[in-house]
């Protein structure tokens, strides 16, 4: 079955964590149907594999889980997740982190309205959940722009924040090989990730993207498991 959001998770000795996370992505204001979760185990140590086993049973065909037999780089892990996406869009999110609740209800909306190459939105850093995660996003911070031959500098001169932004992107816009071929600074997580996808998607043909002001995504404020 086809997806609208296909969410990649890389995942390494997460434990404490990780069910939050996924929570967050289950319990969406959108049709499962519409959203595949696609929880990468990085040969964790702990018993991290074990939580996402019992994630996959609970939500058989909305939650897929692979496992890495050996460590493996980000860029690879997100890659292996790249070839099970069946999604239209396409999204990373990290193990620690956690999601406002309506988000995907939100995009599922400007997705079917507005059908953007990308879907930029706004990361909050927190140390611990908060009532943010349920409350409802304003929709008075939305802004959509063209991209053109003549403006993509431009538009990635000014939209690229790695660490207060996170990205949505059309699947067919993300050139599966390319992702490998990322040489990401010793340390960095999914954030640098993102960044690169998204320069790279908007300089290889996007012609349109939507920022979205208001903060749907909460990242942990500790050393993530995949870093």
């Amino acid at each position: 079955m086809d997806r609208r959001f296909s969410i990649i998770v890389p995942c390494q000795d997460v434990s404490e964590h990780i069910d939050l996370c996924v929570y967050t992505l289950v319990k969406q204001k959108v049709d499962l149907n519409e959203v595949e979760i696609l929880l990468v185990d990085n040969a964790s140590s702990d018993d991290t594999y074990d939580k996402l086993c019992a994630w996959e049973q609970r939500y058989p065909g909305s939650v897929i889980l692979i496992r890495m037999d050996e460590p493996a780089s980000l860029p690879k892990l997100c890659q292996v997740a790249y070839e099970y996406a069946s999604g239209e869009y396409i999204s990373l999110m990290g193990a620690n982190d956690w999601l406002n609740l309506n988000m995907y209800g939100v995009f599922h909306f400007l997705t079917e309205q507005y059908h953007p190459d990308i879907i930029q939105f706004a990361c909050g850093i927190r140390e611990k959940l908060d009532e943010d995660y349920t409350s409802e996003p304003g929709t008075d911070a939305i802004e959509m722009y063209p991209i053109t031959e003549e403006n993509r500098d431009d538009i990635c001169s000014a939209l690229i924040n790695p660490i207060n932004h996170r990205c949505i992107y059309k699947k067919e816009l993300i050139d599966e090989g390319m992702i490998t071929e990322y040489d990401l600074p010793a340390g960095s997580g999914i954030e640098w990730m993102d960044g690169q996808i998204m320069r790279d998607v908007i300089m290889g043909g996007a012609t349109s993207i939507i920022t979205f002001g208001d903060e749907v995504y909460y990242q942990r404020k500790i050393k993530r498991g995949c870093e």
